[in-house]
Order: structure tokens, then sequence, then C-alpha cells
């Protein structure tokens, strides 16, 4: 005499979702030290105190320092400063910043009647 077993999908879903919990929580346990070992509380840390020394993320801090150094700070203000009526030199830096392009923004507060 064969016993048969007949579970449905939501039935054997929930069973192997039990067990990979299970066993992922007593593998992270074992990986920390343990469910005795002392853990440290993290803190806030302030921005002062991180200092990027090499590596992919100083490179791109670096790249991203210098491409805003790079930017000409007369052609980012010009259309604000035309709108205030005080001079204006330099070149529009293009793209969302020309005047009348779809992406401009409007300082100006809008009115209804």
């Amino acid at each position: 005499m064969t016993a048969t077993l007949t579970l449905s999908r939501r039935e054997l879903l929930k069973g192997l979702a039990s067990a990979a919990a299970l066993c992922s929580t007593s593998r992270a346990s074992s990986y920390a030290g343990g469910p005795t070992a002392a853990r440290e509380k993290l803190s806030l840390m302030r921005y002062r105190d991180v200092k990027l020394t090499g590596g992919p993320l100083k490179a791109q801090s670096d790249r991203i320092h210098a491409a805003y150094l790079a930017l000409d700070e007369d052609g980012l203000l010009k259309e604000l400063r035309e709108r205030a009526g005080l001079p204006a030199p330099g070149e529009y830096p293009g793209g969302a910043s020309t005047p009348n392009s779809v992406a401009s923004f409007s300082v100006e507060p809008k009115m209804s009647v």
C-alpha cells in the first residue's frame, strides 16, 4: 500500500518559503558569531567625518566635483538675471536652461481669475 501526499501549489510554496526563512535565519546567526554575539549599535556620523581615500567612489566623487567646478555660473544665472532686470553676461548653457525650452521653469507665480 502506498500513501500519496497531495499538496496544492499554495501549500507547497508556503512550506518552501518557511524552510528558506528558517535556513536563512540560522545561517545569518552563524555568520554573525552566533545568536549571543554582541551587536554594536549604528550611530549617525557627520559628513565631515567621512573620508574617501581611493577606489571607485573617490573617482566618481572627483569627476562630479570637477564637472560642477567647470560649470559657468554666469550662464546658469543668465535667465534669472534677465528676468530681474540685471546685467546678464555669459552664454546660455543649453539643454533645459535655454529660454523657451519645454523643460524651462518659471519663477513667476501663475494667477487665474
